[in-house]
């Protein structure tokens, strides 16, 4: 099992034997400030970028629930629709996800600070055509969006100012591959549009953190702490071992 794309914000490595993974992407955002060192550390060499729209830039706070290191905070103006963002250059190869036997897994922290819906992660296209879209509601339901899938959105939710773990699983071509887990607890999720066994449009752009797709921008106006993203699909009791790992060191 390979980690295709690591973003860490904490003090120190988290302990990967959990995941058996081997890690390509590694992002450290400790004592990161708005011109942070995004270089990563796994073993593909790249740099995130940070993107401002609207004035809005990444804040980094030393609040996680490992309670060391930072969390990356995601806001925008009141009455605006963009906002800051995380951006990895070339890494549409690494997260397209469209073809028979591809697997994705997602695993994140996540502390709502409104009740806005915002993306959170994705490659999804600005002609709402091809790639794939994590994003929170209203509500605090968590949902994900792919051209195979349409939306499927979690029954369970995040609350307000408390972090959140959340975990995904997606099987392209697969009607029943996708599955969406809180706190380490797998959701029933509903669907708003099509859900089929077709496959998906194969995303053209690089992978965002903390933003929807090219255009809109739409933030996700919370924060957020170890993103990761996997190439294979975590087992029930990997999330749940992520979930108690990440709990157990905070709050």
């Amino acid at each position: 099992m390979k980690i295709i794309f690591t973003a860490m914000l904490l003090t120190g490595c988290l302990v990967l034997s959990t995941a058996r993974a081997e890690m390509l992407y590694q992002f450290k955002f400790e004592g990161a400030d708005d011109a942070a060192r995004l270089k990563s550390t796994g073993t593909q060499k790249v740099a995130a970028e940070l993107k401002k729209m609207d004035g809005q830039s990444v804040k980094f706070h030393p609040d996680t629930p490992g309670g060391s290191g930072n969390s990356a905070e995601f806001t925008f103006r009141p009455g605006g629709k963009r906002g800051a963002m995380l951006l990895v250059p070339g890494s549409r190869e690494k997260v397209r996800f469209s073809k028979a036997g591809e697997k994705l897994s997602l695993s994140l922290w996540i502390r709502r600070a409104n009740e806005k819906e915002g993306g959170i992660l994705g490659n999804f296209s600005g002609n709402g055509k091809t790639g794939w879209l994590l994003s929170v509601l209203e509500n605090g339901s968590i949902r994900f969006r792919s051209t195979a899938y349409g939306h499927r959105n979690s029954v369970l939710t995040a609350p307000k100012n408390q972090w959140t773990h959340v975990a995904v699983v997606y099987e392209p071509g697969n009607p029943n591959g996708l599955k969406i887990y809180l706190n380490g607890t797998e959701s029933k999720l509903l669907s708003t549009s099509f859900i089929g066994s077709k496959f998906p449009e194969p995303g053209m752009d690089d992978l965002r953190i903390g933003a929807g797709s090219p255009g809109q921008y739409q933030p996700v106006c919370s924060a957020l702490w170890d993103v990761r993203l996997y190439n294979e699909a975590l087992t029930p009791e990997a999330v749940t071992k992520l979930y108690q790992e990440g709990r157990g060191k905070g709050k």
